[in-house]
């Protein structure tokens, strides 16, 4: 069972990270930035667990529904803003 579980978090936060990439390209965000801040979720996660997502989805996801929706920037400074 604790394989199936570190499976889903592996993919959960390798998804989300991804996702971040996709969007700071898209909107020119520096490459180090971007990694800078895939950092953060990934020590985020690691230290809060999969609730760091759960919590902070909703927000993020609004943010990036609006940007993308109005063709802009994030609203959000950035995921390490989420919270914590």
């Amino acid at each position: 069972m604790g394989d199936h579980n570190s499976l889903m978090h592996g993919i959960a936060v390798h998804l989300y990270c991804e996702l971040y990439a996709d969007i700071a390209e898209r909107f020119g965000i520096a490459a180090t930035e971007s990694r800078r801040e895939i950092g953060v979720i990934r020590n985020r996660v690691a230290s809060e667990g999969l609730s760091f997502l759960t919590k902070a989805l909703p927000r993020f996801g609004k943010a990036i529904d609006t940007a993308l929706s109005k063709n802009t920037m994030l609203q959000l400074s950035s995921p390490s803003s989420l919270g914590g």
